[in-house]
């Protein structure tokens, strides 16, 4: 048995309150079983996701109502060789390459814009 939920009216990103239904999800906190037995009683529930209608965000419909929620599902204590195998695998590399590259694009594009600025504000 768990502490049940607390609904979420608004979407946490602009606030807007028509939030629709979009797919439903269930939780899997099994991981928690050994060190946080509350929240791992959470796994195995439904919970409606829904899509804002004003940003497109997608949230839950409802949090666990279990005090300091996010405090604990981010406390998981992960296991030396895991973390030492996410720490060195190559498999993120891809997205880091890309996410840096389109990064470096908008400053590169940023610059030459300034620099046209710049160079027409000397002749005029």
């Amino acid at each position: 048995m768990n502490a049940g939920f607390t609904a979420v009216d608004r979407c946490w990103v602009c606030g807007g309150a028509s939030l629709a239904h979009w797919y439903e999800a269930r939780y899997d906190l099994a991981a928690f079983a050994g060190q946080d037995p509350p929240l791992a009683a959470y796994s195995g529930e439904a919970i409606d996701i829904r899509r804002c209608a004003a940003c497109g965000f997608s949230q839950p419909s409802a949090l666990p109502a279990l005090d300091r929620y996010f405090d604990r599902i981010y406390d998981q204590r992960w296991a030396d060789d895991w973390v030492e195998a996410e720490h060195t695998a190559a498999y993120k590399d891809d997205i880091f390459a890309d996410v840096l590259s389109a990064k470096m694009s908008s400053l590169y594009a940023a610059v030459c814009s300034a620099s046209t600025q710049s160079s027409a504000q000397r002749w005029s």
